[in-house]
């Protein structure tokens, strides 16, 4: 059996992976509800959640996961392919006993994991649909339903920057930035042991007005950093801001954002619970973690309020700031979500926006536009990016976000283009606080600290393993090949270790996506360099391109 103690949703994930490879796995979690830091609930009748998220289009892992969930009870098209079943009529078959005395022959296989009709039509042999036969000998071996996948709640979704003088168009780089963000980005993109140095090194020393201009400055720190990685600007590394760029520029296609239709838990975590439940995994809530019982340098059990909880593999999937051994990362962020609502229907383009000039770096989207079965009215879900660390009452906050609103000139010029009106304090009817914020006199406080890569603490994410053989840890805050804490490296760390368990255990392993970009040759050489001390590949490039083009205007001058 395999304990995982955390029910966030790297816990789930990694659970999920397991039962579905036939282990027996049991969850013990903390609250009355499952998700952690990914969850959504509703207040009022409205959703809320810890902070609304994007997914960018190089997120692999989480959508392979999400192809594969049904929303309702039974299958999707991901699921068809995978066991080699067949769609008719949106129905779902097996038929692999039939293959080898199939009359037609080695031409059934075309069909496998595909719609049968459509194979069928392709290959002139449509008459079977009218075959009374052929329709009964599907109908004996229906075995559920063709349904959509979390994957189908997913769409695109375009960041849109706002400046409050809208004579200042979107961010962007100028010729001198990019330039010199690019010579930045090819020494980190052409070394492999040296990116160590990029994540140690704080944005600002790169990154700043001295180096490159106000757009550029605005683009790379108040709209990436913050709305795109929900990282504190003032602690960011430019080695998360290189990782970053390298992904979107790495993505084909022109979309670089998704979100989901509807609220996480009705989109993900769910469907993620009702696979699991299917797999016959045992939930435990309202569990509290307490500590391990190592004996002779193994574990042989867990203490869970005052039980003590015995299997053969233990996974500790919870936030780094609950553990109780070997963590020296407890980095927390309060960024701080809140959703707005309004007397009467707005109209806003379907995309996020980043207030740009606004204090708190808010970033936000019309929840009401894209959450259309919910039937909402006008509904804005944001997020106060940069850490909300000045003294304000809870009314004093929440005044100032509604301020930051109506104070930017660029969002008021929108919304009168396509509202004929600009929003006052008096239009809005409701503002709600994520309930897990609670004001302790002085500032907030979230019952679930928020973890945060920062230049100080990549060094410290620890790896999924751990000195212990059937111990191991799982989470974004772990060491993964996508580099920012992220749902992408939830995912990845949960695919990661039940890999590891799956091959303990002599299973199938499970699709896991490696986003460690070493490209070849130059890597290696900068590998060499950088042992010795030496500067990066890319300026002994840029040097000897430099002497090559001064010998040649030399012997042109003779």
């Amino acid at each position: 059996m395999i304990v995982i103690i955390g029910g966030g949703l790297s816990g789930l994930i990694t659970a999920y992976e397991l039962a579905k490879a036939g282990l027996d796995v049991e969850i013990y979690e903390k609250d009355e509800i499952l998700g952690g830091m990914a969850k959504s609930k509703y207040i009022n009748k409205i959703p809320t959640e810890h902070s609304w998220r994007g997914f960018m289009s190089n997120y692999f892992n989480i959508f392979d996961l999400f192809k594969k969930l049904p929303l309702n009870l039974g299958l999707t098209r991901e699921q068809v392919k995978e066991h080699k079943y067949v769609i008719y009529k949106n129905n779902v078959y097996d038929i692999s006993h039939f293959i080898k005395d199939h009359p037609g022959g080695s031409l059934i296989n075309f069909g496998l994991g595909n719609d049968i009709e459509e194979v069928w039509n392709k290959y002139f042999v449509s008459w079977h649909s009218k075959n009374p036969k052929v329709i009964e000998a599907l109908t004996k071996n229906k075995i559920g339903e063709l349904v959509k996948s979390s994957y189908d709640t997913l769409v695109p979704l375009e960041m849109i920057s706002l400046y409050n003088d809208i004579s200042n168009n979107k961010p962007k780089l100028s010729f001198v930035d990019t330039i010199y963000l690019g010579y930045i980005y090819l020494k980190y993109l052409f070394s492999n042991k040296r990116k160590c140095q990029f994540y140690e090194t704080r944005l600002f020393d790169v990154v700043n007005l001295s180096k490159i201009s106000k757009l550029g400055y605005d683009f790379i720190v108040k709209c990436l950093t913050g709305p795109g990685l929900g990282l504190d600007y003032n602690n960011a590394s430019i080695g998360h801001i290189l990782f970053y760029i390298h992904g979107y520029l790495k993505t084909p296609g022109k979309v670089k954002w998704y979100i989901t239709d509807r609220p996480s838990n009705d989109a993900i975590i769910n469907p993620l619970i009702n696979e699991l439940k299917r797999f016959g995994v045992k939930i435990h809530y309202n569990s509290t973690y307490k500590h391990l019982i190592i004996e002779q340098n193994k574990i042989t059990g867990i203490l869970i309020d005052d039980k003590i909880v015995k299997a053969n593999d233990y996974v500790i999937a919870i936030n780094p700031n609950n553990l109780s051994f070997e963590n020296n990362i407890k980095i927390t962020n309060n960024q701080i979500s809140f959703r707005l609502g309004f007397n009467n229907k707005l109209i806003l383009p379907k995309n996020g926006f980043v207030l740009m000039d606004s204090k708190f770096n808010i970033t936000f989207y019309p929840q009401d536009q894209f959450f259309s079965e919910l039937n909402l009215n006008t509904l804005w879900s944001g997020t106060c990016v940069q850490p909300v660390n000045d003294i304000y009452t809870f009314e004093e906050f929440k005044n100032e976000i509604v301020s930051q609103f109506i104070e930017s000139n660029e969002l008021q010029e929108i919304i009168k283009k396509l509202n004929n009106k600009i929003i006052t304090k008096n239009d809005i009817n409701y503002i709600e606080i994520y309930d897990e914020w609670q004001w302790n006199d002085k500032h907030f406080e979230s019952k679930n600290k928020k973890w945060v890569n920062t230049f100080e603490n990549d060094k410290n994410r620890p790896q999924q393993t751990t000195k212990y053989d059937n111990l191991y840890l799982t989470g974004g805050y772990t060491n993964t090949s996508f580099k920012i804490w992220s749902m992408e490296s939830s995912c990845e760390s949960a695919k990661i270790v039940a890999n590891l368990i799956l091959e303990k255990y002599k299973k199938p392993l499970c699709f896991l996506y490696n986003h460690d970009n070493i490209n070849g040759i130059f890597s290696w050489l900068d590998d060499i360099l950088y042992y010795n001390n030496m500067n990066s590949i890319i300026d002994v490039i840029i040097i000897i391109i430099i002497i090559i083009i001064i010998l040649v205007l030399k012997k042109i001058k003779k």
